[in-house]
């Protein structure tokens, strides 16, 4: 289990998104997904035997992505 995991909460599962749709949402790859996971920029949540993003996080980070190439 990586350290970036967060149990999660049955309320929650509504918010949990395969890696491979985070991916699309944020136009990356899943290779990209992992590296953001893997550095602490999204938590992961498992469950029968996978692991899930918050939506909620991946729209928080590409807010803040968009927010930071605005600036530039």
């Amino acid at each position: 289990m990586s350290k970036a995991t967060k149990q999660h909460k049955d309320s929650d599962l509504s918010d949990l998104i395969p890696q491979a749709e985070a991916a699309r949402v944020l136009g990356i790859t899943r290779a990209g997904v992992a590296w953001l996971i893997t550095n602490g920029r999204l938590q992961t949540a498992e469950m029968w035997g996978r692991n899930f993003v918050r939506r909620s996080e991946v729209i928080s980070y590409k807010a803040e992505r968009q927010a930071r190439k605005r600036r530039k």
